[in-house]
């Protein structure tokens, strides 16, 4: 894979592509990855075979290495307009034509915002664990709380960051609170390798730039976009996610105008790795 960067705004937005992109053919696929992980776990959106022929780009959040936010960044900064337009510059640049996006959790999020703001380079979107409103649960809540406790990165929210990096072990288990059957999913060959290819990166994240980032996240209320969204968009969601819950989407389905919902049974939030033959399917037709 080959690994660029798109400055916007004083943003360098990690970009990443398949090592052979000119030899792919196919419609354009941008995929965003959620909260603490890293544009190299991105790919791992795609089933295995797609992620071997689709002519893919992944580009990273803002402010998740090896993304890099400017000097001054804070939670005063993030709304969904602002995503929308720090994403949107990057698929702009990215993709010659309209492309598919796929995004995880706040990648899904922000898909849905890049769609709302700017639906010339968007065809569709498929939005894996999104949520409208940025209150979390479980882990990932609680880091969002802690996070909130003052400004730059809180004594306990630096703790909580650095316990679940101090080793790959403690990156697998942290990431294990975020499913619904943890033994199946520690088993499973995909998940590993996506892990081991973003742990690197969670280790150089900036504390400060992340407890700003998911501070700002938690006031975030994108809902009036949804009624933006015109392009036909796919939902996909466990409905035992521990982190967003599957009321998230479920609202989502209710405002959208032209909504596929496909919920899968005893998932968690990490369905492309806890469920994988239905999450493939939950995609088909999607990427020719």
């Amino acid at each position: 894979m080959t690994l660029r960067h798109h400055e916007v705004r004083g943003h360098r937005l990690a970009v990443l592509r398949p090592a052979d992109d000119e030899r792919r053919q196919g419609p354009p696929v941008v995929l965003i990855h959620g909260i603490l992980v890293s544009v190299r776990f991105a790919p791992f959106l795609l089933p295995e075979q797609l992620r071997q022929r689709a002519r893919w780009t992944a580009i990273g959040l803002p402010g998740h290495a090896p993304s890099v936010a400017p000097a001054g960044f804070s939670r005063a900064d993030v709304s969904a307009d602002w995503v929308a337009d720090l994403l949107g510059s990057a698929i702009a640049a990215e993709a010659e034509e309209p492309a598919l996006v796929i995004g995880h959790s706040t990648g899904a999020c922000a898909a849905l915002a890049v769609a709302a703001r700017h639906p010339d380079i968007v065809r569709s979107v498929v939005s894996v664990s999104g949520f409208l409103d940025g209150r979390w649960t479980g882990l990932l809540g609680l880091a969002q709380r802690l996070a909130r406790r003052g400004a730059g990165a809180p004594l306990a929210f630096r703790s909580l960051l650095r316990a679940s990096t101090l080793a790959p072990a403690a990156w697998v288990g942290a990431s294990a609170s975020l499913v619904r059957k943890p033994v199946r999913f520690l088993r499973s060959a995909n998940a590993q390798e996506a892990l081991r290819a973003s742990y690197r990166d969670a280790c150089a994240h900036v504390p400060a730039t992340l407890a700003e980032m998911m501070a700002g996240l938690r006031a975030v209320h994108a809902t009036p976009l949804a009624n933006e969204v015109t392009v036909p968009v796919r939902l996909v969601w466990g409905d035992q996610d521990p982190a967003i819950p599957a009321a998230h989407s479920r609202e989502i389905a209710r405002r959208l105008p032209h909504v596929e919902a496909v919920p899968l049974a005893g998932v968690g939030h990490l369905p492309m790795m806890e469920a994988p033959a239905a999450y493939a399917a939950a995609l088909g037709g999607l990427i020719r």
